[in-house]
């Protein structure tokens, strides 16, 4: 589960994102745990409110640092993310050359 983690990056606690949601403070301790009784929808309405997918709250842990860059991409217009793709793919090459 990486709620907290997400949620720590953006600089919330718990009962901003509980009222982002709203919810209580409880609801999200409880989102933040992987209790039982939590539902796909309050999942669903966590990512929303982080501005994440679902599959961001449950997948691999990435570093702040990924989660930006993530985010900054998603908010690439469609069209642009290819050259933007580029540019990154570009910039990780000329890095590599200077670590050599």
């Amino acid at each position: 589960m990486n709620i907290n983690r997400i949620r720590r990056a953006k600089g919330l606690t718990q009962v901003q994102l509980a009222e982002l949601m709203n919810v209580t403070q409880p609801t999200i301790s409880r989102l933040e745990r992987g209790d039982e009784g939590t539902t796909l929808g309050q999942y669903k309405s966590c990512a929303i409110a982080l501005s994440v997918t679902v599959s961001d709250l449950f997948g691999d842990s990435q570093s702040i640092l990924e989660l930006r860059l993530l985010e900054t991409f998603r908010k690439v217009p469609v069209s642009k993310r290819s050259q933007v793709l580029s540019l990154l793919e570009l910039a990780s090459a000329l890095a590599g050359e200077r670590n050599q």
